[in-house]
């Protein structure tokens, strides 16, 4: 006869496993959310000054990002009751912003990369304009996003087409729409797909939440460079002059700057930078993966 102590120790582990493994798995849910949330906020507000956290990418070899160039859809959008500024902020992002995975260690291809570096380089050789409205009243996330839409225009057309003078006296009036300088949730990021032409919103705050988070070693023609980041948002974005060939094994290269292009209002031309390749650089890419 089986003894009443063993019959009750086995009706208690009958009970109490499974809902210890419920627990467990609830748990590790819980930890991969509170290890991922701040990542998230991180690459849509930047870096935050009051953390210590560090988000650092895999070494090449490790899982890319999924085969779409587009994150999906952001699951913590629900999310509120944040207590402070930055959380506030977070909460308000996740709701325009898109999912992001690990940042992107491989170079963009195809004829939109090509042609946003084509697109940049007549810029930056074209004459500045000397017009009071030429310097007052195009703003460099306008005119980026402009050289986003023209090159990824490439796809279908199968011709890369420059920006004219005249191009760039329309962009004035395109990034005075409401719904294109939108921030927040009520800012639109694109969603790419195939032969689709890429607009973007006219704001660097709204811009720097989309697109595809990108390790600036991997840094590709028409990435978008955003910096000085204060209260939550960066305060300039220029475009990527050129690809940095990263290797292909072995740890990532930390490259020691980024040459970046910058829309400049006060002389009305795309000048080139060298930027310090340092924590408070986020990358984002809109283009590539086209041939």
């Amino acid at each position: 006869m089986v003894s009443p102590r063993i019959l009750a120790a086995a009706f208690a582990a009958i009970i109490v496993l499974p809902i210890m493994l419920v627990v467990l798995v609830f748990a590790h849910v819980d930890s991969a959310v509170a290890a991922d949330y701040p990542y998230q906020c991180d690459s849509a507000l930047g870096p935050d000054p009051s953390s210590t956290l560090t988000y650092s990418a895999p070494t090449l070899g490790d899982p890319e990002p999924p085969a779409s160039d587009t994150p999906t859809a952001n699951p913590y959008a629900p999310v509120t009751g944040a207590v402070d500024a930055r959380g506030r902020a977070c909460e308000t992002a996740m709701r325009a912003a898109p999912l992001q995975a690990w940042p992107k260690g491989t170079t963009a291809t195809g004829v939109t990369v090509d042609c946003a570096h084509t697109i940049i380089v007549a810029l930056m050789n074209r004459p500045g304009s000397n017009t009071a409205s030429s310097r007052t009243t195009v703003e460099p996330a306008a005119v980026t996003a402009a050289v986003i839409r023209q090159a990824s225009s490439a796809t279908t057309a199968r011709d890369c087409t420059l920006l004219t003078p005249a191009d760039i006296s329309n962009i004035a009036a395109e990034q005075n729409d409401s719904s294109a300088r939108a921030t927040g949730p009520s800012a639109k990021c694109p969603v790419a797909a195939a032969a689709s032409v890429v607009v973007l919103p006219t704001t660097i705050a709204a811009q720097s939440f989309c697109g595809q988070r990108v390790d600036p070693a991997a840094v590709s023609s028409g990435d978008l460079v955003f910096w000085d980041y204060q209260n939550n948002a960066p305060q300039r974005v220029a475009l990527a002059v050129g690809a940095t060939n990263p290797p292909t094994t072995g740890q990532k290269t930390q490259l020691p700057s980024l040459q970046v292009a910058v829309w400049d209002p006060a002389s009305g031309q795309m000048t080139e930078l060298t930027l310090p390749n340092d924590s408070g650089i986020r990358v984002k890419r809109f283009l590539g993966s086209t041939s």
